[in-house]
């Protein structure tokens, strides 16, 4: 296998949240040579004559964009001479790393805030584009998708928006890692024995969870409903019912923990829930933890209409329209007439692992 010189743009640091990006990179630096460009602190005039430090490891090495130039401006004319010369900046530093190597990078977004137009002073092998979040408000990500020789997403409610950009468009499912299954079997029993048969919610709390749904949830049940992530709620209706949630004494809210902890907990519980409340406007999620859930063969009740994962519908995936399907669906699990299709996620789960999707990738 050929080994490439691949650069990793990122919205988010790598670090330890277990994101689409993080396993990319992880995957690809396995037999690849990775440079993964963190997203930039804050701007301070003070870092403008500070080094570039570029971080090495084995095969994956690090680095931190810098915006020598703020973006707070809001003049468009501005923003576009900003983010040319910022590209210009660090493509200077990029370059003296890329002076170690034979091959010319593969440049590889996950941003589209950075590296617009670096590959005007990187030569470069080819460009890609992968989507996750909805961007279309975002002010270079039109510009981007243009300029990229291939698109990548994980929604396929993405399609018609980006092949008007770029006829180069292609939706993959959400990837399952390696490591995902590799599970510490007695935290497994020791979960199962502090929280008994559990539904569990795994994902940041933020203004598109449905709330009342939990509520609901917790109200119905006598089993324990754990919920592992950060807090991010902005608004004060979310706020309030969540505080309200919290009152039951069967829901157990254990806060944020590392990705690399998040299997055990999956592997403990009886099933697993994606409660969003699709009604909100400009909602255009794909979770990425429903493919967790699914490496360990947990039943997923879920509001989101998600037509990548109609395959996995009534197999191990089952879509509530409403508030009152989803809690019969739970019903219907502890009452055993909930089955899955384990024989058809095994062959499903060889074709979405992130070896497979990330040669698929660089190979495009």
């Amino acid at each position: 296998m050929k080994q490439e010189q691949i650069i990793i743009f990122s919205d988010e640091p790598y670090g330890n949240n277990g994101n689409t990006h993080q396993h990319y990179t992880d995957e690809l630096s396995k037999n690849n040579l990775v440079l993964f460009v963190n997203p930039p602190s804050g701007w301070n005039p003070f870092k403008v004559f500070k080094k570039r430090e570029i971080g090495h490891g084995k095969n994956l090495a690090f680095t931190q964009y810098f915006n020598i130039l703020p973006l707070g401006i809001k003049n468009k004319w501005y923003l576009q001479f900003a983010m040319w010369f910022n590209d210009w900046y660090n493509a200077i530093g990029i370059r003296k790393y890329l002076n170690n190597q034979v091959e010319q990078p593969i440049l590889l977004y996950f941003d589209p805030f950075r590296g617009i137009y670096i590959d005007k002073f990187i030569r470069y092998k080819k460009s890609i584009f992968f989507i996750l979040d909805p961007y279309f408000k975002m002010p270079f990500n039109s510009i981007l998708a243009k300029r990229v020789d291939k698109v990548f997403s994980v929604n396929s409610s993405f399609t018609s928006y980006y092949t008007k950009l770029n006829k180069n468009f292609e939706v993959v499912p959400h990837g399952i890692s390696s490591e995902e299954l590799l599970i510490d079997t007695d935290k497994v029993n020791s979960y199962r024995k502090k929280y008994g048969q559990f539904i569990l919610l795994i994902g940041s709390l933020n203004n598109d969870v449905d709330f009342e749904l939990l509520i609901k949830i917790a109200d119905s049940f006598s089993q324990n409903l754990v919920i592992i992530g950060r807090k991010v709620l902005s608004s004060a209706k979310s706020e309030e019912n969540f505080n309200k949630l919290l009152q039951f004494e069967n829901v157990k809210y254990i806060g944020f923990k590392d990705y690399r902890l998040l299997n055990t907990y999956i592997a403990a519980s009886s099933l697993c829930i994606v409660p969003y409340d699709t009604s909100r406007e400009g909602f255009g999620r794909n979770p990425i933890k429903i493919a967790n859930y699914i490496a360990h063969k947990r039943p997923v009740i879920n509001t989101v209409n998600l037509q990548d994962l109609e395959i996995l519908e009534n197999k191990i995936l089952f879509t509530a329209s409403n508030h009152e399907d989803f809690i019969n669906y739970i019903q219907k699990f502890f009452g055993g007439d909930l089955e899955i299709d384990e024989r058809f996620i095994d062959l499903y789960h060889q074709n979405v692992s992130y070896e497979v999707l990330s040669q698929k990738l660089i190979n495009s």
